[in-house]
């Protein structure tokens, strides 16, 4: 989430560092995933490491669903609120094949319903990765058109299901990062893109670094609770970058062959840069 603290009309450039606190998480895989053989005559491939079976021959399609949806927290005239597009979950197709993988993103059908009480949202996300290696490259482009009030202090009619709308906002996220795996023994493509198999229990620190270009324009038409549209006078276009310094570790336990656990976790530094426009 991308956090504007501050009238626009206060500060022109904003400059803050921030520490996110050590995350953990852990997901579980099973080794056997359904994937289509495209070419060789072998399923894998010998690379002398008893750790990591290699099935970079084989081009596998998943199908991913998640729930991250962008969320801005905005501050004007002591007024706080929190926007979003009109999205509960999302769907993606990644294609992976060797070292390259690639991510489209679906947007689901929103009902009749809601968008009458959170307006119309359109979206697009594309994702491009590179795991080479020692080396993970990870590019994303997404698109976001469209978005309501979802929490304020203020602006939300708490008898009333239909929501305030600024159905010409539109935000342009481009990010990024890179990292770097240290041990040769375990394999971020057995977790990433599958064409790994992970054999044997193995962890690796990677530390990295992420960066993220963002613009947020088209908050000057607002529709109100009783399908109004207003041209506000005075409003703010943001636009700025984000630099992050990352120090992961990942581990992932191999569980009788037939699946894997993969625990991680990373502090990160946040340098977040803000040009608001007025």
């Amino acid at each position: 989430m991308i956090s504007f603290d501050g009238p626009a009309n206060h500060v022109k450039t904003a400059l803050c560092c921030c520490l996110f606190v050590f995350l953990f998480s852990t997901s579980i895989f099973p080794q056997n995933d359904s994937i289509v053989q495209v070419s060789g005559s072998s399923d894998s491939l010998s690379n002398n490491n008893e750790f990591i079976t290699d099935y970079k021959k084989r081009f596998n399609v998943k199908l991913e669903v998640g729930n991250d949806i962008a969320t801005y927290s905005i501050k004007e005239n002591e007024v706080d609120y929190v926007i979003q597009p009109n999205l509960n979950i999302r769907y993606a197709v990644v294609f992976s094949y060797k070292f390259l993988s690639i991510r489209i993103g679906v947007r689901p059908k929103v009902s009749d319903e809601e968008k009458e009480e959170k307006g119309g949202s359109d979206t697009f996300r594309f994702r491009i990765q590179a795991l080479f290696d020692n080396w993970n490259h990870v590019l994303e482009y997404n698109i976001d058109k469209g978005f309501y009030v979802s929490k304020s202090n203020g602006l939300i009619d708490i008898g009333s299901d239909i929501r305030i709308q600024f159905p010409e906002l539109s935000s342009n996220v481009l990010n990024g990062a890179s990292s770097y795996k240290f041990n040769k023994n375990y394999s971020m493509r057995a977790i990433q893109s599958q064409t790994e198999v992970q054999t044997k229990s193995a962890g690796s620190f990677m530390p990295g670094i992420g960066y993220m270009f963002y613009s947020l324009s088209g908050i000057d038409v607002v529709k109100d609770i009783n399908g109004e549209i207003i041209y506000r006078d005075t409003y703010s276009e943001y636009s700025g970058f984000n630099v992050s310094l990352l120090l992961g570790y990942y581990y992932t336990l191999v569980l009788k062959q037939t699946g894997l656990s993969t625990p991680m976790g990373y502090p990160a530094w946040d340098w977040i840069f803000i040009n608001p426009k007025t």
